[in-house]
């Protein structure tokens, strides 16, 4: 009786442990849910695009055609069926993670399938705020934008924020969800006619060493940051008064063997390098120094980088890393 108790107990822990939306499903929805848990953020996300798929295969369209043929004099019946199924790259590209929660030491994570495709919603979303004729010297470069770009020539205010573990852009008229497979057109090598970047390798290995060189044609204040592909941002150099026809290199060789190339929860991944050069100094506080410890990813981080640019001269570089 006592091992009864006991058991009961456990189970009712555990409930209580998992989120109250975990597994939930709307019933007055037409949209598709998956949902995950695991030790690591990229665990949970693999279980519930696992969970969402099988969802999505239940809903898999059956054809079947039937014909009769009268040969040898005999009356004989054909049938035949066929199963269509949505592609991995229109899957991938109509899933948003809807919500992550962490809880205990356990990630729990809910992913939406969506039906409309990116680019639909995506136009529709930016018809719902003011098009402005100033563009900003990112959004205009994004694959995500340049369509829209070339065929309004304007942009609303948009602005980029973590989500739920990805990233959501928004707007002063509402928020619109980034699915996975938009996450790496964020970021992109961009170059600058009075700043240049170049690290002294763009592919990498794990634990494979690397400097980076910054050259400017102009002087002011240079700032130096590096975008991880969960969203943590770190800053390497913060103000720093060059002048015009300056080289720097960091870090210091005499100092240090270089910046390490690491991946993500042993995953492939990319980091991206993002310089400023600006004729004042820009605030950067808000930004976690790159050193031994762990970025954390709830900073305002890249968002806040992107507000900056208007006023200063950019230049980004992307570096993959492999196993």
């Amino acid at each position: 009786m006592r091992k009864l108790v006991l058991l009961s107990v456990l189970i009712s822990s555990w409930a209580i442990a998992s989120p109250s939306w975990y597994g939930e499903v709307p019933s007055n929805t037409t949209l598709n849910y998956g949902f995950g848990e695991g030790s690591s953020y990229q665990q949970a996300k693999e279980m519930a695009y696992h969970d969402l798929a099988k969802s999505i295969e239940s809903r898999v369209v059956g054809k079947v055609s039937s014909g009769k043929e009268y040969k040898d004099g005999k009356l004989s019946k054909t049938a035949s069926s066929q199963k269509t199924s949505v592609s991995d790259i229109v899957f991938r590209n109509n899933v948003t993670v809807n919500k992550s929660e962490q809880v205990e030491g356990v990630f729990y994570l809910q992913v939406q399938y969506d039906p409309e495709s990116f680019a639909q919603k995506l136009d529709k979303w930016l018809k719902q705020a003011e098009c402005k004729p100033s563009l900003h010297p990112y959004w205009q470069q994004t694959n995500l934008l340049q369509n829209w770009v070339s065929q309004y020539n304007c942009l609303p205010n948009v602005e980029i924020e973590r989500f739920a573990g990805g990233w959501q852009l928004t707007h002063n008229a509402g928020h619109l969800v980034l699915p996975e497979a938009q996450y790496s057109h964020l970021f992109f090598n961009q170059s600058a006619d009075s700043l240049s970047i170049k690290s002294t390798q763009t592919r990498l290995k794990q634990g494979e060493y690397y400097f980076i060189n910054l050259e400017t044609d102009s002087s002011g204040y240079l700032s130096l940051f590096q975008v991880y592909e969960d969203g943590s941002t770190g800053v390497l150099i913060e103000n720093k008064k060059v002048e015009s026809n300056s080289n720097i290199e960091f870090p210091n060789r005499n100092e240090y063997d270089g910046i390490e190339a690491l991946l993500s929860e042993n995953q492939e991944t990319y980091d991206t390098n993002i310089a400023l050069l600006c004729h004042q100094k820009i605030d950067t506080s808000r930004f976690e120094k790159l050193d031994e410890t762990r970025l954390s990813t709830d900073t305002p981080g890249f968002g806040l980088i992107l507000k900056y640019l208007p006023n200063c001269t950019y230049t980004m570089e992307r570096l993959s890393i492999k196993k």
